[in-house]
């Protein structure tokens, strides 16, 4: 709904409004209309800045609207928040030079709007100011303060604007600056010599600020009676020049900005809603509206005028008259605000393709031909109108006109030029067969060249010199089977040559490309492959596709010829119908490159491949023109968005003039272009985060500020707690011209090792990462195709849940330590208790049981001292009660010395088993070697397996000592890769095999009992004559 204000603009624009034939053609260019189904909160648009992130602001009566190429963000007044806007009703913006947006409201005064904080200050007015009318305008100037216009004609000032404190309060500039010399203000501009111009009802006066106070410098008395129903007069301020224009209904006076004289008067060609509200851009060229809901672009530099008629979808045209608000952003869209129908948006880059449609141009037809082989002449075919870069192909060649009046029509809209200027042409009347005919262009004459119903001509096409080639078949057949040369000076066919093998005839033209090499070949795609054919020689080339061969063309069904930029003379490039574009040896036929879908081509079906003076490729397709790099593989994508007149092309429709120039044409019209306009890289565009979401739930500076408490956009590092571990991060390229063509690319790293190529999606989720860092980086490519190197950059931390923190986790092993610790204390307790039971058992047994023995053994002695040398039975029982006694005592000895625990440990064992054997030897009379080297007396040895080592060993010895008869017996105790050997061998009589287990209970078989219960292996080798050897092993 419009406001009272804009409705009366608006009327008054109406009624005043010139509508009149204009000199000079109006361009129809392509716009978009932005209305609140898009996303704006309201059709009426104040004002439009773009900020140093990128961002695009619209002033609205329903709020403010951020615009980052996806989505429309609304910033309204929240109730109870002081951080939020004080009212909906947003009247103007300003980016001042820090990046601060400045914002001003209908009724509520103006706010600060700092980016990396993402919240609004409510700046104060003095007491003393009147009542808030509403802001026209802020500005700044090189002090830092802030000049604001209200609708009441009141001019304010925010000093210090630049570091506005909490504190910071408006006031008006009569009592800043009384001197100032104002009666209702109707603009104000500020210029970057630091001047104030000021605009009231009645005069133009400008002021230098000298110190604390301004000085005037210019008065101009407005050379208008102010009416308050005509368009509101202004100042627009043409920094590049250092101009400054003064505008009202449709005059416009020019100033030296730095003399104040007048330098320029001119008209526009229609009033203006807003005279300040227009548009200079980069290139100094003044934007306004024009007649007819027409623009009009005026050069400041040349005095040059052209008019654009902005056309939406189906060529529509802007809904109202008049425009509120202009701007261009960085990518050179043109953006401007209606008084209630929303935003229109129009990119000026587009303007590089030109474009003739069916709906604004007099063409039936978008199929093309050279009339000569230089291209110096192009046609539209059938009408065969001559396109032309600079006028409408509305011309007609009078061949048209010739035929016609015979009732002739053109076979497929070709003809041929030769170079007297003649034209040839393949036509028929009534379905007849055809038939060749010349044109002679001055005296306007029409010759029929061949008359034979038996022959059935198809086409004609340019050849180098003189010759006109004439492709042909038999009438009463369906394929085309000769090709002819014409001798265009005498009119004869001077050589036929047929073709090497069929070249099928339908709905299509059988020929549908020629191209002509430096050696004068003639090269044809056709349905069957593509022919090559060397007059000279009468030599042919035919190519065509081998099943299972890769290095052969990849489909018969061919539509496109092109030489290759760096290699004309060795390689075509062949596009294909459904198979993308090859390149091929024009020698062997061999194709070794290839570009298709899969490399970035649009789409397969190749129509038409022109090159231009920078050796690229542009590729007409069903999908829109790619430039194409064969070199570097680069390419780029350009479709209706980008001002091409469709995106489907279509074949016969691709040739390059001799200026240069490229002409493609297509299902809607035809497009040409100058491809010296895309050479350059562009700049690339910020690539920002805008939104992060946590379990598909948006994060907003307001609703979580634990979290987020700036903007994503401007932070750096993000921590977020365990259980938030499904994160979506959303992003955008800040070139608006075509978001949704925008691509990107993005790594996490600590989860990627390589880049992602995310295409034209703009966000990015990840779902249960792990604890720990994290860096996400992201590289947006704008609609130049340049891509952003720098892109942004957010770390994150994700921290680890509460078991999986370093406290916890140091707890863990600190009750680990104690619960190991406790086990040991235990172990040790239990071992000392088990030693002390041990100790005490030994020394029980030898006090006790081993004095009883004693007793025994010397009461038997005794007794058989005292019955002397006699042999009765009493006497032999004692001697046995003696020799029982002394085993007994020995064998308790040895039960003894294996309790007790100060001799658990090997060295202990080795030097009792020491003791014995000497003991042995020495009461048998054989030779001893004991050996035991490197033993450690610290390292303990089981009581088990103590036990056990010395009973084999003794068992050893003993059975050595009683069987074998030996003069030398050996024991060896040593360590051998951690296991412990005893090794006892003697030099006695041995013994079979199978006498191995010996006899009696505690024969040699028990050595092995004992060696399992020690988790051992015994080993015994005895050999009749040559002695024994045993060998136990086992781990301690």
């Amino acid at each position: 709904m419009l406001s009272s204000r804009a409705l009366l603009l608006t009327c008054a624009l109406a009624t005043q409004l010139c509508v009149r034939s204009q000199s000079v053609d109006t361009i129809s260019v392509r716009a978009e209309m932005i209305t609140v189904d898009d996303g704006l909160p309201q059709g009426l648009v104040w004002s439009i800045v773009q900020d140093d992130q990128g961002f695009l602001w619209f002033a609205t009566k329903d709020g403010l609207t951020r615009y980052d190429g996806y989505e429309y963000r609304v910033f309204r007044n929240i109730p109870g928040d002081t951080t939020s806007l004080a009212g909906d009703h947003i009247t103007a913006l300003h980016v001042d030079r820090k990046g601060i947006l400045w914002v001003g409201s209908e009724r509520n005064g103006i706010h600060r709007y700092d980016p990396s904080t993402g919240l609004f200050q409510r700046i104060r007015r003095d007491r003393s100011m009147p009542a808030i009318s509403g802001v026209v305008s802020m500005k700044e100037d090189a002090s830092g303060d802030l000049w604001v216009h209200e609708f009441s004609g009141e001019l304010c000032v925010l000093k210090d604007a630049m570091n506005a404190q909490v504190k910071a309060e408006l006031n008006t500039a009569r009592v800043l600056h009384p001197e100032l010399d104002l009666s209702s203000l109707r603009d104000m501009r500020i210029t970057s010599n630091g001047d104030l111009w000021l605009l009231d009802k009645e005069e133009l006066t400008v002021w230098r600020r000298e110190g604390a106070h301004f000085a005037e410098r210019l008065r101009w008395r407005v050379p208008w009676p102010w009416i308050a129903t005509e368009s509101t007069p202004g100042l627009l301020y043409h920094r590049n020049k250092g101009r400054m224009l003064l505008v009202w209904e449709r005059n416009t006076v020019v100033f030296d900005a730095a003399t104040g004289a007048v330098v320029e008067e001119f008209k526009l060609p229609a009033l203006q809603l807003r005279g300040s509200g227009m548009l200079i851009d980069e290139r100094d060229r003044l934007w306004g509206q024009a007649p007819a809901g027409s623009w009009f672009r005026k050069d400041l530099n040349s005095g040059g005028m052209e008019f654009l008629r902005p056309r939406l979808e189906g060529g529509r045209a802007i809904p109202g008259t008049g425009f509120f608000s202009w701007t261009m952003d960085r990518s050179g869209i043109v953006w401007t605000g209606t008084p209630g129908y929303g935003l229109v948006k129009y990119r000026s880059r587009t303007e590089r393709f030109h474009r003739y449609t069916f709906t604004d141009s007099p063409i039936r037809c978008a199929a093309l031909v050279a009339s000569d082989v230089e291209c110096n002449e192009l046609l539209v075919q059938f009408d065969l109108q001559v396109l032309h870069p600079d006028r409408p192909p509305l011309a007609q060649l009078p061949l048209i006109g010739a035929l016609r009046k015979q009732g002739i029509e053109p076979t497929w809209g070709v003809c041929a030029r030769d170079e007297a200027g003649q034209y040839w042409v393949v036509g028929s009347v009534n379905g007849s067969p055809s038939s060749v005919y010349r044109f002679e262009s001055r005296a306007g004459l029409l010759h029929r060249m061949t008359n034979d119903a038996s022959v059935d001509h198809a086409l004609v096409f340019p050849g180098l010199g003189p010759d006109v080639w004439l492709i042909s078949g038999d009438s009463d057949r369906p394929d085309i089977e000769r090709l002819t040369r014409i001798d265009s000076r005498t009119g004869v066919l001077a050589q036929v040559f047929r073709f090497p093998g069929r070249v099928r005839s339908g709905n299509y033209r059988e020929i549908a490309c020629w191209r002509i090499a430096n050696d004068s070949t003639i090269w044809m795609a056709t349905g069957n492959g593509v022919y090559g054919l060397h007059p000279g020689s009468g030599t042919w080339h035919h190519y065509t596709h081998v099943e299972g061969d890769n290095s052969t063309l990849p489909s018969n069904e061919t539509f496109s010829l092109c030489f290759d930029p760096d290699e004309p003379d060795r390689y075509l490039w062949v596009g294909t119908e459904g198979k993308g574009l090859v390149r091929m040896d024009m020698y062997t036929g061999a194709c070794d490159r290839s570009f298709t879908t899969a490399q970035g081509l649009p789409n397969d079906v190749v129509y038409g491949i022109l090159h231009d003076a920078r050796h690229n490729l542009w590729i007409s397709t069903n999908q829109g023109l790619c430039r194409y790099d064969p070199r570097t593989g680069e390419q780029k994508t350009y479709t209706k968005a980008d001002g091409i007149a469709g995106n489907e092309f279509n074949r016969y429709s691709a040739e390059r003039a001799a200026d240069g120039t490229l002409f493609f044409g297509g299902m809607e019209g035809i497009t040409w272009f100058d491809p010296e306009q895309f050479h350059g890289r562009g700049t690339a565009s910020p690539t920002l985060i805008t939104r992060l979401k946590l379990l598909n739930k948006a994060v907003t500076v307001t609703d979580h500020q634990d979290l987020l408490p700036f903007p994503i956009h401007s932070f750096k590092e993000l921590t977020l707690p365990y259980s938030e571990r499904m994160i979506t991060l959303e992003f955008a390229n800040m070139d608006h011209s075509v978001p949704g063509q925008n691509e990107f690319r993005y790594m996490l790293e600590g989860l990627n090792e390589h880049w992602i190529l995310n295409g034209n999606a703009h966000d990015a989720t990840f779902t249960n990462l792990d604890p720990g860092s994290y860096t996400f980086t992201v590289h947006g490519r704008n609609s130049e195709g340049v891509w952003d190197e720098q892109g942004a950059v957010l770390h994150l931390f994700i921290t680890p849940p509460w078991h999986a923190t370093w406290w916890f986790r140091t707890l863990l092993v600190i009750i680990g330590m104690a619960i190991l610790y406790g086990l040991y204390r235990y172990r040790v307790s239990r071992a000392l208790e088990l030693a002390s039971v041990r100790d005490r058992i030994a020394r029980d047994l030898h006090d006790e049981i081993g004095s009883t023995l004693s007793s025994v053994a010397l009461f038997s002695e005794v007794a058989i001292r005292e019955h002397g040398p006699v042999t009765d039975g009493r006497s032999t029982m004692l001697r046995r009660i003696s020799e029982s006694t002394s085993q007994m005592l020995e064998s308790m000895n040895d039960i003894v010395w294996a309790v007790n625990s100060r001799n658990d440990d090997l060295l202990h064992v080795a030097q009792r088993m020491q003791e014995f054997a000497a003991r042995v030897s020495e009461a048998v009379g054989f030779e001893l070697g004991f050996r035991a080297d490197a033993l450690d007396g610290r390292k303990p040895l089981s009581m088990v397996k103590r036990k056990n080592l010395y009973l084999v060993f003794k068992e050893a010895v003993n059975n050595a000592a009683k069987y074998s008869g030996c003069s030398r017996l050996t024991v060896d105790v040593r360590k051998d890769q951690g296991w412990i050997v005893l090794r006892v061998s003697d030099n006695g009589t041995g013994f079979a095999s199978a006498h191995v287990n010996g006899s009696g209970g505690n024969g040699l078989g028990n050595m092995r009992i004992r060696a399992k219960e020690m988790d051992g292996e015994v080993l015994i080798r005895s050999t009749p004559g040559e002695g024994t050897l045993i060998e136990l092993r086992f781990r301690p």
